[in-house]
């Protein structure tokens, strides 16, 4: 019995880090200042694409407040990722929406994208 409540101490332990209050939300509009697809040499972030912004608010609340990722993994986010590279070649801003989910690098899942000016 004691062994079963050590485990779920620990179970418990790692999970609480994990649920730190993150909200979902739109970005203020603001240029893109790079897109980056990681080669796949094995590493956690290669089935992903991350959008840097020039700084300002991220409402994820994640540690890197102008840096985003999403995996280019259906047709949807397929259009947001050639949405993002029209937006970039044609220097207009972007207002990104975030899930509030945290990855490893401490980027923001981005799930939506407004082009601007």
């Amino acid at each position: 019995m004691m062994r079963i409540f050590a485990v779920m101490s620990m179970v418990l332990a790692c999970a609480l880090p994990l649920s730190q209050a993150h909200s979902a939300g739109w970005t203020q509009f603001r240029q893109i200042q790079e897109l980056n697809q990681q080669p796949a040499a094995g590493t956690n972030a290669s089935e992903l694409v991350f959008v840097i912004l020039a700084p300002g608010t991220n409402p994820s609340g994640c540690s890197t407040g102008n840096t985003f990722h999403f995996a280019v993994s259906n047709d949807r986010h397929k259009r947001i990722f050639a949405m993002l590279m029209a937006a970039q070649a044609a220097g207009r801003t972007v207002m990104l929406y975030t899930t509030g989910a945290c990855h490893v690098t401490d980027s923001a899942l981005l799930d939506g994208a407004v082009i601007g000016s």
